[in-house]
This record gives C-alpha cells, structure tokens and sequence, in this order.
C-alpha cells in the first residue's frame, strides 16, 4: 500500500528498545484526556473515528494520526502520557497533511470514512504491512493528491509527478521514477527479479534492472537471462544461468538442480532442506521449530510462525505471527516516541 509507504513507514524507525514513561506533565501541557487521551497500554485499542472527521482533508488528517497514534501505543504494556500521544498526533498529521490543498479540489467524504473506518478496526499493534493490508481504502485517499507529470517533467513536490505500478517517485526539479516493487508477472512476461513471496507482507528478490516485471518461484518461474518470466528448471538441469531457477523441493547446488534433503541428513544451510530448517548444532536437517526455539529465518519456524529477534538476547525466536512477544510489540512502541519531537 503506498499510504503508509508515504505517510509513515519512511519516518518510523523500528530500530530502538520500548521506552517506559514515567513522568507524565499535568496542567496546560498534558494534552488532551479522557477518550481522546489515546490507549493506556496494550490492551487498549482506538475509538471509532470521531463524527465529521471525514468532511475535510485537514479533518481526516487529524483523525487518521489520532488512529493510527493509538494503534501503535497498543504495542506498549505501559501507559503512555498524554501528552506523548497528543505529540504524535500531531506529528503525524503534519506529514499526511501534505497535499491536502489538492485533495480539497477532488475530496471524497465516503472514501474518507471508509478509511478511517477500516483504521479504527485495524488489528491493534498491527505490523505496519498488516495495517496497510486492513486500510485499503487510505491508499486512494492519498492518491486523491497525485499529479500527472510524467518523469523528467518539471514538478514542485513528489505528489506533482504520476506514479506508474511498481515504482517509487520523487521530484529532483523533475520526476523521476525508481523501480522498488515490479508487478508479478507471468510466464513469458517481462521481467528483472525472481522473487519469493515469505507470507505476512514480506518477500524477497534478487535481480536489478528497470523492467516492470517479477517472476515468483511460488508460481513455479524465475526471471531468465531473456527478462521473460520461464518455468522453474526440474531435477538434473543446469542452473548456472539463476540460482533460484529450481523448481519446488528442488535447490541449486551451484550448477545443477538437486533434490532438497530428507530430515536427518547432513546440511549447511536450510534453504537445502526439504523441510524448511538446518538445526546448526546437529548439522542436519530437522522438523521446523517450535514457539520459543531458536531460528535465523521466518521459513525454519512452525506454521504460523515468525521469526522474530529478541531485543535483549539479540537471538531470532520463533514466535506466534503477530503476537511479537519480545520484537515486533517493544519495536513499535519504541517507534511512537519518533513522532513525539522528544516531548
């Protein structure tokens, strides 16, 4: 989704460890209380959107930050003072806010409330792909913003230039264009990147090139030396030309497709395990791990699953999607205090 790619996702830094605020102001600098003072840990979630609040841009900006600010102080099992949620509030809404003058030339009031709607019922401390996934009606409000200017046509600020699929604009005087995300081709299909989708949001490609294109080996093709999207090579054959040419259970040994290996058979590496998982400390492939285990990569995980790093050990855990039970939960939260200018 592009809104939280624009409004949110650049500024917010998941890199710190949660913060406990223990000095909460009183008087004229505590910011609002009461319902609008936000959630006071993480068991509290947002409010519905507040009536009116979808009648204008500068309205939805206000209301889509207090939503957002509140999604993620559920992540925090502290109270948060009102005055660091009234601080984010406002600094989000600064940065939705641009383009708002143009948006107030095309404004959509029901395609607003809808956004904020699906904002309130987003799933509290979501990951910030899973809220852009729950809000797909705020990725057309902000697009309500976007100008026609083709790359390398003169431009004041990035919502002036078009933005064709899978690419990322910004204006330099002129737009210009950055392939970040190629659309998923099909076989014989253009291409630059093969990619695997990993589940929950994430995914992963190797290749380079400006060709709006990417071949997924979940479909069975990887993107050959032609840039067309070819069907994944089977046992035996040569893949020289892509190491992710090799077709399901199958990995490429450095010049030939070869079957993955069986559990209890030697390894170096899990992607060379039909199951998924390469214990390090047997050497051999294993069962995917369990809640609580030990891992490197989301794939060596049981089924519904993470990998996640444990802020404190700085050790991949396994752990239940969503539940981030020592990393993605003390991450966000840290990340709310990047809005509050340090107040």
């Amino acid at each position: 989704m592009r809104h939280l790619r624009a409004w949110t996702l650049a500024t917010l830094a998941l890199s710190v460890g949660c913060e406990k605020f223990d000095d909460e102001p009183s008087g004229a600098d505590a910011g609002p209380s009461g319902a609008d003072a936000g959630p006071s840990g993480a068991d509290a979630g947002p409010s519905g959107p507040t009536p009116g609040a979808a009648d204008t841009p500068a309205a939805f900006s206000a209301e889509f930050a207090r939503l957002f600010c509140a999604n993620v102080a559920g992540c925090c099992d502290v109270a948060l003072p009102a005055n660091k949620v009234a601080a984010c509030g406002a600094g989000v809404s600064e940065v939705i806010a641009q383009g708002n003058d143009r948006r107030a030339a095309v404004w959509d009031t029901g395609l607003a409330q809808t956004c904020l709607t699906q904002a309130a019922a987003a799933p509290l401390c979501a990951p910030l792909a899973a809220f852009e996934a729950a809000t797909p009606a705020c990725d057309q409000v902000y697009e309500l913003a976007r100008g026609t200017a083709a790359e390398g046509e003169a431009c004041a600020e990035e919502l002036d230039c078009a933005e064709p699929e899978g690419y990322d604009v910004w204006c330099d005087g002129v737009c210009k264009h950055d392939l970040v995300e190629a659309p998923r081709a099909a076989v014989g299909d253009a291409c630059s990147e093969t990619c695997t989708d990993e589940g929950d949001g994430a995914f992963s490609c190797q290749g380079l090139g400006d060709v709006p294109g990417a071949c997924y080996t979940n479909d069975g093709l990887y993107c050959a030396a032609d840039n067309r999207c070819a069907a994944a090579v089977g046992a035996g054959e040569s893949c020289l030309e892509n190491g992710l040419a090799c077709g399901a259970d199958l990995y490429c040994d450095g010049t030939r497709c070869v079957a993955k290996s069986a559990i209890g058979e030697a390894c170096s590496f899990s992607s060379v395990c039909a199951s998924g998982r390469c214990d390090s400390a047997t050497g051999v492939c294993a069962e995917r791990a369990p809640a609580g285990a030990a891992c490197e990569d989301s794939r060596e995980c049981a089924d519904g699953l993470n990998c996640g790093l444990n802020p404190e050990t700085f050790v991949g855990v396994c752990e239940a999607e969503g539940g981030g039970t020592n990393n993605d939960r003390a991450e966000r939260c840290a990340s709310f205090d990047q809005w509050t200018g340090g107040q």
